[in-house]
């Protein structure tokens, strides 16, 4: 009975406070790292959530966020994002889209969200979601 004291309540709680708080730092550091060591432009990240707090409180719609995601790096060609501990790219540059959906097609999941209810081709500002797919 080494590390166990005679209160079995408080021990427990030790251990899950240090659960928390080993999850919190493994997931600011090491997961929400994944942007900036590819130098990559990202929304910083709010734990548990990533950048689907607005989501989850009703105040805003996943297309809005990735549009706000899309508004605000609008110079760069890729934009990161993470829902919840999984990373999204959002590309803005159209020639790496092309690249995207014609070449390397096979090595990614595509999702989109279009934030617009009608898309036109002059007005095409669909946004896209690429994840690594575990597949290749």
């Amino acid at each position: 009975m080494g590390f166990l004291s005679a209160y079995l309540v408080v021990d427990f709680l030790a251990l899950l406070i240090a659960i928390i708080f080993s999850t919190y730092f493994y997931m600011k550091y090491v997961v929400y790292n994944y942007w900036s060591s590819r130098n990559i432009d990202y929304v910083k990240p709010i734990f548990p959530l990533g950048n689907l707090g607005p989501v989850f409180a009703g105040r805003r719609s996943i297309g809005e966020v990735f549009h706000d995601a899309y508004s605000k790096f609008k110079g760069s060609p890729v934009v990161g994002l993470y829902m919840f501990h999984r990373p999204s790219l959002v590309i803005n540059d159209p020639d790496l889209i092309r690249l995207v959906l014609t070449k390397a097609f096979g090595h990614f999941m595509i999702v989109v969200y279009t934030p617009m209810r009608r898309l036109t081709p002059c007005r095409c500002t669909c946004l896209l979601c690429l994840a690594k797919s575990g597949n290749t």
